[in-house]
């Protein structure tokens, strides 16, 4: 009896801790916020997408390359409301409504133009990092 209240102690810490236990935690934000180019990942935890982009959009990040942004929506709560404002408090709101209309898709970045608000570039998971870093290059070249 003692043994399956302890047991049931630790999963209620276990369960209070994180709410979804073993979930990956969302990228954080890297770059200056005056960056003409914001690099947009559409995330969310349960996103099989998510996690095969992540690592490679992480070595994107490393190369520092100047005049991007990278932000991170985080959509893991399917909270559409939630999105849209992280959206605006990132400066990419207007693209990000016209892109999707309320209708979120996860498992991509979206290179926003931030100075006319528009999306100059789509990645997806079937890029390689090489690939991944040349798009951003040449949208941050015409941006």
């Amino acid at each position: 009896m003692r043994v399956a209240f302890i047991f049931l102690a630790a999963l209620l810490v276990a369960a209070c801790s994180n709410e979804t236990a073993g979930a990956a935690k969302a990228p954080a934000d890297y770059g200056p916020e005056d960056a003409k180019l914001k690099a947009v990942l559409m995330y969310a935890d349960w996103c099989p997408s998510c996690r095969a982009l992540d690592p490679k959009l992480a070595a994107v990040r490393a190369l520092q390359i100047d005049g991007v942004r990278y932000v991170t929506l985080d959509y893991t709560r399917k909270d559409v409301d939630a999105v849209l404002a992280a959206a605006d408090a990132a400066g990419v709101g207007p693209a990000i409504r016209d892109r999707f209309e309320r209708k979120i898709k996860t498992g991509l970045v979206l290179l926003v133009d931030a100075d006319a608000m528009t999306i100059v570039g789509e990645i997806d998971r079937s890029l390689s990092v090489d690939d991944i870093a040349d798009a951003v290059r040449k949208a941050v070249a015409a941006a």
